[in-house]
């Protein structure tokens, strides 16, 4: 099982910085939020749960298929 989301990637280096900001607030450092690493960062817009391996292609071929005309 893996757990799937469809996300949009920040590529952002204003991004980056106000991340590295953040993580030194004590207000939004109470084991509140679980940082990510710049490279895993993104903007979440689907969040599947829990899938068996064997239908990630083929959901993979789907978003590929409604998203090809988006840059």
């Amino acid at each position: 099982m893996k757990r799937l989301f469809i996300g949009i990637p920040i590529r952002s280096d204003r991004v980056v910085q106000e991340t590295e900001i953040w993580k030194k607030d004590q207000n939004l450092n109470q084991n509140l939020l679980k940082w990510v690493n710049p490279e895993n960062r993104n903007i979440t817009l689907i969040f599947h749960g829990n899938a068996d391996e064997s239908v990630i292609h083929e959901i993979q071929k789907f978003v590929e298929i409604q998203f090809k005309f988006f840059p």
